[in-house]
């Protein structure tokens, strides 16, 4: 995932040091972004001068890759000590596969990720190091029917 590394190192308003610890879920968040063709999504993209206004799902909220903390960037919701408790990203055009960095948000409780044209396999980072935890309550994307466009053993939601 260069283009996440490359951001983080010389795009990323924040300028994180190597040893902070928000470093790796910052990191993560920008693989996701990458790794689902973010430039395409359909809301806040890391252009998206109206990101959070109007009718968007996202009131409130920022584009990805701005210099705002990811808890602040759309779809993202942290808790007190910000860290990502909850991925919703649903009907959003996001493409490509889920990258596996997304299991480094341990106290994910919700990813909703359906209505998107995400493909492939959930990978075992989010089924190992999130599900056992017990806190998953939604794990959802584009699995269910005949020809799903994800295989996801450990997804608790099917579309």
């Amino acid at each position: 995932h260069g283009a996440a590394t490359k951001w983080i190192l010389e795009g990323d308003p924040m300028e994180l040091c190597p040893d902070d610890e928000g470093l790796v879920q910052r990191y993560a968040a920008a693989v996701l972004y990458y790794a689902t063709d973010g430039n395409g999504w359909r809301e806040c993209f890391s252009n998206d001068g109206n990101c959070g206004e109007g009718e968007s799902s996202y009131s409130g909220k920022k584009q990805w890759l701005s210099g705002s903390s990811e808890c602040d960037w759309a779809g993202l919701q942290c808790n007190l000590i910000g860290e990502i408790t909850t991925i919703e990203l649903h009907d959003n055009n996001l493409g490509g596969a889920v990258p596996m960095e997304v299991g480094a948000f341990l106290v994910a409780s919700t990813i909703e990720l359906h209505e998107n044209n995400i493909q492939g396999e959930m990978p075992a980072s989010v089924c190992d190091n999130i599900v056992p935890l017990g806190e998953l309550s939604v794990l959802s994307s584009d699995c269910g029917g005949e020809d799903p466009l994800i295989e996801c053993p450990c997804c608790t939601r099917c579309y």
